[in-house]
């Protein structure tokens, strides 16, 4: 380390100790104690000799030698960036000497910050692909570390394309069955969907493909998906689609009668039923606990029965089957 001082009236030489050893005498008022000493706080002393050898006092000064580079930081890790800046951490530098004061961030070669703590925002980087990002520990001797190990981040601001294509099975009871066309991203990928009912987030999926078993009460759900990349930017919802679950069926229908057969062929009557979910779809006729027709009226003539007693009834369809 270099030592200066202020020469006093009468001085011609002075004497230089290190830790109570003289290790040198000059005739300057300055000294560099080369080879550096030994890591560490050491003591330096320094006399004024006159031009008859008589010593004067001394002056003295603690001087911390640090000649180690602090260790090498190692950045374990990126938060995934959504739509802003990456944020890289590591754990704290150790250094035994000075003591670590900050830290020299790179990316992809040139130097992008020098934060006192123990991560970087990069609020620079603004394109979207991959950064290659290092960093480097400095202490208070101006002594830097090696450089870390590369970490690689993907850097994603803009979101996956829209799912398209949604639609649903007919359900049957209680759980529409939802399918879309995959989104895509073409720089962290796409990493799952949401489905959502009526506005609110029913779950979420990384097939493009849910079965709405949650959907309980009859009535009319309107679903719609967004895509989610790895990054966690969103997509615009898809086009809605409208899906009426219907788990209750219709009643029966009542009034059946039939006409006096001429011939073969009796003719049957019956009252028109409603139905307040899906809506009717039409009527199963039953002849001697058999199906032999469905039909979207009221009558129906029975062409080929068979000459006998024969038993019918009518059995009402809606659209949820």
């Amino acid at each position: 380390p270099p030592l200066s001082w202020t020469a006093p009236a009468g001085a011609a030489s002075y004497r230089i100790l290190r830790d109570g050893t003289q290790i040198a005498t000059t005739a300057s008022t300055s000294y560099t104690d080369a080879p550096r000493p030994a890591d560490g706080s050491h003591t330096y002393v320094v006399r004024a000799v006159n031009a008859a050898g008589t010593v004067s006092g001394s002056a003295s000064v603690v001087v911390l030698v640090d000649a180690t580079a602090p260790g090498t930081p190692a950045p374990t890790a990126a938060a995934s960036p959504t739509g802003a800046a990456p944020v890289i951490s590591w754990p704290a530098a150790s250094d035994a000497g000075s003591g670590v004061t900050g830290y020299v961030v790179e990316r992809d070669g040139a130097v992008v910050g020098q934060p006192a703590g123990t991560s970087f925002t990069d609020a620079a980087l603004a394109a979207d692909g991959t950064a290659t990002y290092r960093v480097r520990a400095v202490d208070a001797a101006g002594n830097a570390s090696a450089w870390s190990a590369q970490l690689d981040v993907v850097y994603d601001a803009t979101a996956p394309s829209t799912p398209s294509g949604l639609g649903a099975t007919s359900p049957t009871q209680t759980a529409p069955v939802l399918a879309w066309s995959g989104a895509t991203d073409a720089t962290s990928g796409v990493a799952r969907y949401r489905v959502l009912r009526d506005g609110v987030v029913l779950g979420t999926t990384t097939a493009t493909t849910l079965e709405d078993v949650s959907a309980a009460a009859d009535g009319t759900y309107v679903y719609a998906v967004v895509a989610v990349d790895e990054a966690g930017n969103a997509s615009a919802a898809s086009s809605a689609v409208s899906v009426v679950v219907d788990a209750t069926a219709p009643a029966a229908p009542s009034g059946l009668a039939a006409t006096s057969p001429t011939a073969a062929a009796p003719s049957l009557s019956w009252d028109a039923v409603t139905d307040a979910g899906s809506g009717l779809a039409g009527y199963r006729v039953l002849r001697d606990g058999a199906l032999v027709a469905t039909v979207g009226t009221t009558s129906w003539t029975d062409a080929s029965a068979s000459e006998g007693s024969h038993v019918y009834a009518i059995r009402a369809l809606d659209q949820a089957g």
